[in-house]
């Protein structure tokens, strides 16, 4: 009966761990056990003075197997506690943010619609049943809406415009919503906030409770723009060439004949009148492309408006001359 053969991994990891390799098969039956004959023939003198003491392992060596029996150990339980606990180490998804998957846009609309209900109102009882009317597709009540609503009854005035410019979520059905309205009083016009709470539940938003007016929200501090460093040379190298595309900005529609090549502009069509460049100002860059500002002022049966513009210019070799076009138009700075 012949006996498979170890494992050449297992005795590497015994060999690891101080402990002489599993005997080979093939080696055992080579070496036949002794016969008494054989027993017999060996004299006193055959046999060996002393046995021989094996050395023990070096410092060194304990502490290489140590350390190697550690690190196999550590790489068994790493590998048994991801199996059961999983892997701890795996970052978990990070929660989304309430405001982020709330309906805003119904609570918006819900919310301008129901302003202008609400600061609308005019004297009588058709005036009370009509901004009933008005209010009750957008306002949660358990029973029949009162037109007056914390209105007194008294006067005329109209709202318009509304304009929402906060929304605060709450919850994932609760939001409060500002909201910017014109008011119109006979002669007199002004603005007012009013802020509400309106819920959003399955799709559909309705305002709660009453709302109240608040002061018209401060415009925010803006930090000044920093202003670039200008290229003289280029700027009155090219501001003729600007003066000419405005014009034609101006004036007419298509503007392939003086635009860049592949730009998309359109022009006014003349619904502006004519365009005069009063100032023109090309920054420091690159080889190839650089940022302008324009200063316009539009003349339309004698108004003048003056607006500014932020272009983008590109060198353009044709026929072995360079020339910068205009590739690019955009309101503001």
């Amino acid at each position: 009966m012949t006996t498979k053969e170890p494992p050449a991994w297992l005795n590497v990891l015994r060999k690891i761990g101080g402990f002489d390799p599993l005997p080979s098969p093939s080696a055992t039956d080579a070496e036949q056990p002794a016969t008494a004959e054989n027993g017999a023939a060996e004299t006193e003198e055959d046999a060996p003075l002393f046995t021989p003491v094996q050395a023990k392992p070096s410092a060194g060596k304990k502490a290489l197997r140590i350390t190697v029996w550690v690190v196999l150990i550590l790489i068994l339980w790493i590998g048994v506690r991801t199996i059961i606990w999983g892997n701890k180490a795996r970052q978990e998804a990070a929660p989304v943010p309430i405001s982020a998957t709330f309906p805003t846009a119904t609570a918006e609309g819900v919310a301008s619609r129901f302003s202008v209900a609400f600061l609308t109102w005019e004297e009588g009882d058709a005036g009370a049943k009509t901004r009933a009317d008005a209010l009750r597709p957008y306002y949660f009540t358990t029973g029949d809406i009162d037109g007056r609503l914390g209105w007194n009854g008294k006067g005329k005035q109209r709202a318009e415009n509304p304009t929402v410019m906060r929304v605060q979520v709450i919850d994932e059905k609760t939001a409060r919503v500002l909201v910017l309205v014109d008011i119109i009083n006979g002669e007199k016009r002004s603005s007012t906030g009013l802020e509400m709470t309106v819920k959003v539940i399955d799709g559909a938003g309705v305002v709660v409770g009453n709302p109240g007016v608040v002061a018209v929200p401060a415009a925010p501090t803006v930090a000044r723009h920093e202003a670039s460093s200008d290229d003289g040379q280029l700027t009155t190298k090219t501001k003729t060439e600007a003066q000419s595309f405005f014009s034609l900005f101006a004036a007419g529609d298509n503007l392939d004949s003086i635009a860049a090549p592949g730009a998309k502009i359109r022009g006014l069509n003349g619904a502006w009148g004519t365009a005069t460049v009063t100032r023109w100002t090309v920054s420091e860059g690159g080889a190839d492309r650089r940022t302008a500002t324009a200063e316009v002022t539009f003349d339309r049966d004698g108004v003048q408006l003056k607006q500014t513009f932020t272009c983008s210019i590109v060198k353009v070799s044709a026929s072995g001359v360079d020339q910068w076009k205009i590739s690019e138009v955009h309101g503001g700075i």
